[in-house]
């Protein structure tokens, strides 16, 4: 399955929209995980193609070189342009975000770590 950038960002679009309507924002700080070298690597060579190309191998390369949903979010919350997005998404959007960034690379460690936390199941 190929997944488009521009599609990935107007369904982020949609799912903000929706977000913002029923909730309000909390200013609480909560402490980045670490991003580990590997995983920020993978986010900047798919955050590097063009958005008007598909980056599908790029963004299969993050879900295996980050070993965690944590670090996989703090990944795409520093490098939201390789989803296609201008900013950081929220953490309400990440459960969709990694959805579709595992869906056909359920073994990836990243994807191993998310279904253990009940994430991929529909």
């Amino acid at each position: 399955m190929s997944w488009g950038r521009t599609a990935a960002a107007s369904t982020s679009a949609i799912v903000l929209a929706a977000v913002l309507a029923g909730c309000s924002s909390s200013s609480e700080d909560v402490a980045s995980p670490e991003l580990g070298a590997a995983c920020e690597s993978a986010f900047e060579t798919a955050a590097a193609v063009p958005l008007a190309e598909v980056n599908d191998t790029e963004m299969a390369e993050t879900v295996t070189r980050c070993t965690t949903v944590a670090e996989w979010g703090e990944g795409l919350a520093r490098y939201p342009e390789a989803l296609g997005m201008t900013r950081a998404p929220a953490e309400s959007e990440l459960p969709m975000s990694v959805s579709i960034a595992c869906f056909g690379h359920e073994t990836a460690p990243m994807c191993e770590d998310a279904a253990a936390q009940g994430l991929l199941e529909q």
